[in-house]
């Protein structure tokens, strides 16, 4: 038909490096893993080379282990001596065979976040309110 344009938009996310590229993790669904030693959520224990799965006795919970793709984090002195830029342009990967994942992203702690935002919003909204008070009883007056 004339005149008409056809759009696409293709939204995604590209999670695999040089360690997990032979893996096949591309079709994957987000199935997140908890790095509980460094409170670090991975989008699936593929992408992070996890070789080995550890189901609990109930089936309630499952670890991976044999993991040969855990990124070096900016704490490890490997790291150190290397400008950012360098490090994300050739990120290192480590084989840390003992590295434990659990099922599912780490625990979150956003209770103080959440309190910091409702007292900083309380705040914005009495002063914002406080020159409205003003003309409302100026209004009434005359």
């Amino acid at each position: 038909m004339d005149g008409e344009i056809e759009v696409r938009i293709s939204v995604g996310l590209d999670v695999g490096n040089s360690c997990n590229m032979g893996c096949e993790c591309d079709d994957l669904k987000y199935q997140p893993v908890c790095y509980r030693e460094k409170d670090i959520t991975f989008y699936s224990a593929c992408h992070i080379g996890c070789n080995d799965t550890i189901h609990s006795k109930n089936g309630s919970t499952t670890s991976f282990t044999n993991c040969t793709c855990l990124p070096f984090t900016q704490d490890t002195t490997l790291l150190s001596g290397l400008s950012s830029s360098l490090a994300t342009e050739h990120p290192l990967y480590a084989k840390d065979l003992s590295a434990v994942m659990t099922n599912g992203p780490c625990p979150v702690d956003c209770t103080r976040i959440l309190y910091t935002y409702i007292l900083v919003g309380f705040f914005i909204q009495a002063l914002s309110s406080s020159g409205r008070i003003g003309n409302v009883l100026v209004n009434f007056r005359f």
